[in-house]
């Protein structure tokens, strides 16, 4: 295909086959027989988006609750643009697979104007890889007034391998997410830009070697971005995600907030409640309007030393930037050990430190077990 298909009005743009399509070659040789998908190819010299709903002719929404379903789309090396640009509202793209745009695989917004209504949006069961820029980017022009690419639902989507972000938020607001997949993107596999508002992802598989463009030098899955207009309350629910590759420029009591569900032992995975308590002894006690809190974890096989009859040895679990003046850990063996031995748990800079003591009159060797220690820092600046 060389011209961009305009849709003005409404329309269904439906090819022939129920779910999408991973191409492994763009348009340099046939499908394989037993392909039963239609493939558009984006030609070499075509340099806007393949489709465009939606054309900003007044907010008229003539292309309102078009449907774009069940094809893929290859890029030729060369173009530029987008595969699909939705400048509509309540616009649907579902069962669709996008490979090697020149821009973004798709766009939901105007990158740079005018303003377009562009919210409830819908884009399910979608691969969008190795685009030259975002996967999906979800961005309304920044004119100083409210955007309108919101209130979007994106479900079991894979973004991977696109240079540059996997989805893109961008001045766009209460979108949700689930079960979407994120791999090895150049940049960030999840980007919160500047006035990203009340999004949230839920259940998303995102730690999968997302920044192989270093990202200034640092791994990176998700970044909560900061600057004059910084993201804010944009919430990431039980994804993989660990927080040393999480970084939040948004600044303080910005209020982005992501849950972890970390595995430990095979087929096993770690839950717990840490109840905090504020001690005081004044007769009428102040407390902040907000606190933050901070959590560590780890896990461990302890090896204790030989703890003779009447005495305690301790070992620790390191905890990664577990320092503060206010600290508390919570730790967990895998099994019991006994009468006559008890232990406890204490934090100190740098991890927990477990230890055990000997009741017994004659020398004990500790089995090595696994334990898990939980490590709560407060108050904390965000």
């Amino acid at each position: 295909m060389k011209t961009t298909v305009t849709l003005a009005k409404r329309a269904i743009i439906r090819g022939y086959g129920s779910t999408s399509i991973i191409l492994q070659t763009y348009a340099t040789s046939a499908p394989a027989a037993n392909v039963a998908s239609t493939i558009l190819v984006k030609s070499s010299t075509l340099n806007g988006p393949l489709f465009q709903v939606g054309n900003h002719a007044g907010l008229t929404y003539l292309a309102s609750h078009s449907v774009l379903r069940d094809f893929a789309v290859a890029g030729q090396s060369g173009n530029g643009g987008e595969g699909i640009v939705i400048l509509d509202h309540n616009v649907t793209i579902a069962n669709v697979s996008i490979h090697g745009m020149g821009t973004d695989g798709i766009r939901v917004g105007s990158d740079t104007g005018p303003r377009c209504d562009c919210n409830l949006w819908v884009i399910e069961n979608v691969v969008s890889h190795e685009n030259g820029r975002d996967g999906i980017r979800v961005k309304h022009w920044i004119d100083g007034l409210a955007p309108d690419a919101n209130g979007g639902t994106m479900t079991h989507v894979d973004v991977g391998f696109n240079n540059s972000v996997g989805v893109n938020f961008i001045n766009s607001w209460l979108n949700h997410l689930y079960s979407v997949i994120f791999t090895g993107n150049v940049s960030y596999g999840l980007v919160f830009g500047q006035s990203a508002l009340y999004n949230s992802v839920f259940g998303a598989d995102i730690s999968e070697g997302n920044c192989t463009g270093g990202c200034s030098g640092a791994p990176g899955d998700v970044l909560f971005e900061g600057g004059a207009q910084p993201a804010k309350v944009n919430n990431v629910y039980g994804p993989t995600v660990f927080e040393n590759r999480v970084v939040d420029n948004a600044g303080l009591g910005t209020s982005n907030t992501y849950t972890t569900i970390k595995s430990s032992l095979v087929g096993q995975t770690l839950h717990g409640i840490m109840s905090v308590g504020f001690a005081n002894a004044t007769t009428n006690p102040s407390f902040p309007s907000r606190t933050y809190l901070s959590a560590r974890s780890g896990s461990a096989n302890l090896t204790f030393p030989t703890i003779p009859p009447g005495d305690r040895r301790f070992v620790s679990i390191g905890l990664p930037d577990f320092t503060g003046a206010l600290k508390t850990c919570a730790c967990d063996p895998a099994s019991d050990f006994g009468p006559g031995i008890t232990w406890n748990v204490w934090a100190g800079d740098g991890g927990c430190f477990v230890g055990m003591y000997n009741h017994l009159s004659t020398s004990v060797d500790i089995p090595v077990i696994l334990w898990r220690c939980v490590g709560l820092l407060f108050p904390v600046v965000p």
